[in-house]
């Protein structure tokens, strides 16, 4: 409660950081911001106020001491239901712990309805953090990255904040699409289709199924990079062979964010494993017309 009471006199302020409005009407946070800007926007206050306060945890004192020598950079979305759940979380346990405030620094993205500025910051400060999913945690100490939190904890908050605290590696949610995304940031699309088999073999035991590159290429389609979700689709498909699911899922996904002739192709694939397949021949004749 004290430290909520703290949080509510440093916010009655003006708001610091910039907005704007969704494709859905909605205002939210973009850019860098104080943690402040959380309760003193109406929009975001109800949230992350229920959340701080309802959030209960034991966390070793310890921690602190070792914590302390981390910066750590907060990549989110207001409009969000993972941040809306893990920053306000987070932000607690770095309260009552006493670590400093000035050590965590807060960047809200634009959501996909902005077109091609999904998961970006109006000023690109995304840029070369490898940001892919939201809210995603980027842990330094002495100006290197030792660890991350993307998306929600990978066993539960405190026990992350621990390894990290400790040095011990932390494994991570979608590693395949972490290694993946920090290779597009570095080498050509046209070198990774050249290598793409070598790629395949380095990730595919990072995967359990085929939704998470999906997912991921459904990222790039958001952004207008149809050609990098095409070739994750494909490592993805040399991954999961003759996986019907995985083409309808991925057909339906274009279906929905665009208008391309790749639609057609992957339909003409989902019938070549299964010249049956009512839903694939409803759909090419829909779209033919």
């Amino acid at each position: 409660m004290k430290s909520i009471i703290i949080l509510f006199l440093l916010s009655i302020s003006y708001l610091s950081c910039d907005t704007y409005v969704n494709g859905e009407g909605e205002k939210h946070l973009c850019g860098k911001f104080e943690i402040e800007d959380l309760i003193s926007d109406s929009t975001c206050s109800t949230w992350f106020l229920e959340e701080y306060k309802n959030y209960d945890f034991k966390a070793d004192t310890s921690l602190k001491t070792k914590l302390n020598e981390y910066k750590v950079e907060i990549y989110l979305g207001t409009w969000c239901g993972d941040s809306k759940q893990w920053v306000p979380r987070f932000i607690k346990v770095w309260n009552e712990l006493g670590l400093e405030r000035s050590n965590l620094q807060m960047c809200a993205l634009y959501d996909k309805t902005i077109y091609g500025k999904s998961k970006k910051g109006p000023k690109g400060e995304e840029i070369g953090k490898s940001i892919f999913r939201v809210p995603t945690f980027i842990f330094y100490k002495n100006d290197i990255e030792l660890a991350r939190i993307i998306e929600s904890p990978h066993k539960d908050l405190i026990s992350d904040l621990t390894k990290i605290a400790n040095n011990k590696i932390l494994k991570t949610n979608y590693p395949a699409s972490s290694y993946l995304i920090k290779l597009l940031e570095n080498e050509s699309l046209e070198n990774i289709k050249k290598h793409r088999n070598k790629i395949v073999n380095q990730i595919k035991n990072k995967l359990s199924d085929y939704s998470e590159l999906n997912s991921t290429a459904t990222y790039f389609i958001d952004i207008d990079r149809l050609d990098i979700a095409m070739e994750i689709f494909e490592i993805n498909n040399n991954i999961f062979k003759n996986s019907i699911e995985l083409l309808e899922d991925f057909a339906e996904k274009l279906e929905y964010y665009s208008n391309s002739k790749e639609i057609i192709d992957v339909y003409f694939r989902i019938l070549k494993i299964d010249s049956n397949n009512k839903n694939a021949k409803e759909r090419l004749d829909y779209l033919s017309k």
